[in-house]
């Protein structure tokens, strides 16, 4: 296999406007699995002391108010209809509400607001020492954090560099979406009724390109019965190849040369067509994070978990984590707003505070003990 096709729906199903999406479904899987292994990994003191249910919510609160505010800051909101709210919290109210994404989440500054809210509730409800519980924490912060990027994967969000190797993932989906909803006709009719009644997006017939990391890709739609080749042709010269070229995320469309198409009128009287385009495959930096993150959670629950100085797993999952994180950021695609600094992305630079503290933990407590 030459690289991956993926064209996963990120919608899990819908009950009229409830929309339920797999980021959904992989918050509420994550609760419930913080409320069992949190009692796996609490003493049975700290289970009598603290209210695990509201532990667990006000963690997970603060972190994501930490990782907003840490996204903002680095790379400001530039759409001024959004909400003022859409700074401080983890969603976006235009034109509804829904989570943002890890993509515009910070994760060095989320990780920094799970130390301090862990280690703030345990002042207020315990008020000993917090490095058990930062250690398990840190375990059950690695498996919810392999579920969300697992969700980012499955949304088609959190994306890297183009890559021409057998890792090369092309992420479609947003782009079917699109076209889904796509006005008709800029030509003539703008802002009309989307023509299309079905689109099916498979690999093309693989010829060598210029680039390793562009693939051909075949786009098979149906128009609605009515629908003239006259019409259905603008609708493809016209509003589906300025939809491509403005997607250079997703798809390569030259701005030069005419987009590629046929279309044939069928026996049953619509008309059926196909375009040929470049799809760009990217590093799957979601899906490497997942796999990271959760086998870290395995190796610090059953191998390293037990006989341990207090603050060694925390300390050592901080070190890991960041040195994985920094390493991966070189093949992460960036925000556009986002500027290097001594040839770093200011997310490489967040973290380093996050390793940073990992071995002052290691050295002040760990080793020590």
């Amino acid at each position: 296999m030459d690289y991956f096709f993926w064209n996963w729906d990120p919608v899990l199903f819908k009950l009229g406007n409830l929309v339920f999406t797999w980021y959904a479904f992989y918050a509420i899987l994550s609760f419930v699995l913080s409320v069992y292994f949190i009692r796996k990994l609490f003493t049975k003191k700290d289970v009598h002391i603290y209210r695990i249910d509201l532990f667990i919510i006000f963690i997970t609160v603060i972190s994501l108010i930490f990782a907003r505010i840490g996204s903002v800051l680095a790379n400001p909101i530039v759409d001024k209809n959004e909400s003022f709210l859409s700074y401080v919290l983890p969603l976006s109210f235009n034109p509804a509400i829904h989570f943002v994404g890890l993509h515009h989440l910070s994760l060095p500054f989320g990780i920094l607001g799970l130390l301090f809210a862990s280690w703030s509730y345990n002042k207020i409800v315990r008020g000993g020492p917090v490095f058990r519980i930062w250690d398990a924490v840190a375990i059950l912060a690695c498996l919810v954090g392999a579920l969300f990027f697992k969700a980012d994967f499955l949304h088609s969000t959190y994306l890297g560099t183009p890559s021409g190797g057998p890792d090369g993932t092309v992420s479609i989906r947003p782009v079917y979406d699109g076209l889904k909803k796509l006005s008709c006709c800029i030509m003539r009719n703008p802002d009309g009724p989307n023509p299309l009644t079905k689109i099916l997006i498979k690999k093309g017939n693989q010829r060598m390109n210029k680039e390793p990391n562009l693939k051909n890709m075949d786009f098979l739609i149906d128009f609605k019965p009515g629908i003239e080749e006259r019409e259905a042709s603008e609708f493809v010269i016209g509003d589906i190849k300025t939809y491509l070229y403005e997607h250079p995320v997703y798809v390569s469309e030259s701005g030069k040369e005419p987009i590629n198409y046929s279309l044939t009128k069928l026996p049953a009287g619509h008309i059926q067509g196909k375009i040929t385009t470049l799809g760009i495959a990217r590093h799957p930096v979601a899906a490497y994070l997942t796999l990271f993150l959760f086998l870290m959670a395995v190796f610090f629950y059953f191998f390293e978990r037990k006989n341990r100085a207090p603050g060694f797993i925390t300390a050592w999952i901080l070190i890991l984590f960041s040195v994985f994180y920094f390493l991966i950021q070189f093949i992460t695609l960036q925000p556009t707003q986002e500027k290097t600094m001594a040839g770093l992305w200011t997310s490489q630079w967040c973290i380093l505070p996050v390793f940073l503290f990992g071995w002052i933990i290691y050295f002040s407590k760990a080793k020590k003990a």
